[in-house]
């Protein structure tokens, strides 16, 4: 006769028992999602972080953000793991040709390139990042540009980002790799080492000072 450990058994079936609990919260979960409008392949909840990541099928719209299929970041209260109401959204890819702070954001083109551009909440506000995608702002193509606003159809408080192209602006031309920034109207340009802006009235250097936008 095979020795059986009762607690050993006690122990089994509670995991038993937990597992298929956990599961039927899991569908639930899932048909939630369904019913608020939102088809996930995948939900990962971290409560002791109290964040979750699902993975949508389609666009959809979440607190005035046009979000693109694929990964979505929550952030919840503590104690709040299924109560979607009490969700707030954290991060996710923007839908290609969304409008914020006055210019279209592209989206990643099929196969290898440029990847998506993502926006996240801030201690500050909301935050979107092209990432190496090329944005084009005031006849400028960027790389790595980032924008600062204070919501889906807010003011923006600043961007920066890298000229993915050389660029005459104003009188003065721009080597490729030269960051700009605007903060609070002005407009400021950092050149590469090693590399000079050239004033092109005068065929000499230029020195960038802030200018007003």
């Amino acid at each position: 006769m095979i020795p059986v450990d009762p607690l050993a058994m006690a122990v089994g079936y509670m995991i038993l028992i937990f597992s298929e609990v956990f599961l039927w919260l899991l569908i639930a979960c899932l048909v939630a999602f369904l019913i608020m409008g939102m088809r996930v392949r995948r939900l990962e909840l971290w409560q002791s972080h109290g964040n979750a990541t699902v993975e949508t099928v389609s666009t959809h719209d979440l607190e005035g953000w046009k979000c693109e299929a694929g990964k979505v970041e929550f952030n919840f209260p503590f104690g709040a793991h299924f109560k979607f109401s009490e969700w707030s959204l954290k991060e996710c890819m923007l839908a290609p040709g969304t409008r914020l702070g006055g210019i279209v954001w592209p989206g990643p083109g099929p196969g290898p390139g440029p990847g998506p551009v993502t926006v996240f909440s801030t201690e500050r506000g909301w935050e979107a990042r092209s990432e190496d995608t090329p944005v084009h702002l005031l006849g400028m193509e960027l790389r790595w540009l980032r924008m600062r606003v204070t919501g889906p159809d807010g003011d923006v408080l600043m961007w920066d980002g890298y000229l993915n192209r050389a660029v005459d602006f104003g009188s003065v031309h721009y080597p490729q790799g030269t960051q700009v920034r605007s903060d609070q109207g002005n407009l400021r340009f950092s050149l590469p080492a090693d590399m000079e802006a050239l004033d092109r009235r005068t065929g000499k250097a230029h020195v960038p000072l802030p200018t007003s936008t």
